[in-house]
């Protein structure tokens, strides 16, 4: 018979990538799956209904190990590959020089410590904390205009922010990413007020004024509100500022651009949120947040 007929799956990507994959075939099907590891050739494993075995190669894998987040292994070798027990991010690779963290199946990079931000506006209201990794941000009510958060003095090209939140509808909470120069801000924001659900690109003159709403659109389904994996993506370059936002981490979607210096030249970036909603915390977990 045909090769093309035959029920096989052969699959080429890292060690991790594999270790984060489990075959679903259809009930009742016969289909082989094969896995080469790109990282450590010529790695080749097969997948036995219950595990992956390795059926080619024998040189060069890592091993692999799991704990909590703060036990990651000091002297790593590469290829290593370490479980997480306490963390968002599924699994960590060893790539030689540094470890690649994963989360939702792509890479990702560790927020925390909090000690390498700097609270924006900060009040009573404003709770930041320590996750495994994560920072956390709790914004209490307030019965002023306060927009409250953390930022970071520096200007990449591209920052990709990964982050859950949990916000309600009354009266008024925003949440969002922001270019920053120091007394200024601009940024891509959730709104939620009675009723309704918005992305916005706004601008602020300071932390307690709120200026232009220079984009906005009505949503409906997006994930703010129940804890979802939200993505969104700031850029600077070629002149623009660009504000972006994806369902999935792989495929963005441009809201808005001006350039650089309409409304503000970056000297920093963060996260902040505005929280009138009597009762109501605004929580979030910032999981990641890529730079380039």
């Amino acid at each position: 018979m045909s090769d093309t007929s035959l029920a096989k799956i052969i699959q080429y990507g890292t060690s991790a990538a594999r270790i984060a994959f489990t075959p679903d075939p259809a009930a009742g099907s016969q289909v082989l799956y094969l896995w080469y590891e790109t990282d450590n050739p010529p790695d080749t494993f097969a997948w036995d209904g219950s595990a992956w075995v390795q059926i080619g190669g024998g040189g060069g894998g890592g091993s692999i190990t799991s704990g909590t987040y703060a036990s990651l292994p000091g002297s790593p070798s590469t290829g290593d590959c370490y479980l997480f027990t306490d963390s968002v991010y599924t699994i960590a690779q060893y790539n030689g020089a540094t470890w690649d963290y994963f989360l939702d199946g792509k890479i990702a990079v560790p927020p925390g410590p909090k000690s390498g931000w700097t609270n924006l506006n900060p009040g009573s209201d404003l709770t930041v904390t320590d996750g495994a990794g994560t920072i956390d941000l709790s914004i209490a009510q307030n019965g002023s205009l306060n927009l409250r958060g953390i930022v970071k003095i520096a200007t990449p090209a591209t920052i990709t922010y990964v982050f859950r939140s949990q916000m309600v509808y009354n009266p008024t909470q925003t949440f969002g990413v922001e270019f920053y120069d120091g007394t200024k801000l601009i940024g891509l924001e959730l709104l939620t007020t009675t009723g309704t659900q918005t992305l916005r690109v706004q601008r602020w003159t300071n932390t307690t004024s709120a200026s232009t709403t220079v984009f906005t659109q009505a949503l409906l389904g997006f994930p703010a509100t129940w804890g979802g994996l939200i993505y969104m993506k700031l850029t600077n370059g070629g002149g623009n500022l660009a504000f972006l936002w994806s369902l999935d981490g792989i495929t963005f979607h441009q809201a808005y651009t001006e350039a650089v210096g309409t409304w503000l030249t970056p000297t920093g970036y963060g996260v902040a949120g505005v929280n009138l909603s009597a009762g109501d915390p605004l929580t979030v977990s910032l999981q990641s947040v890529v730079t380039t």
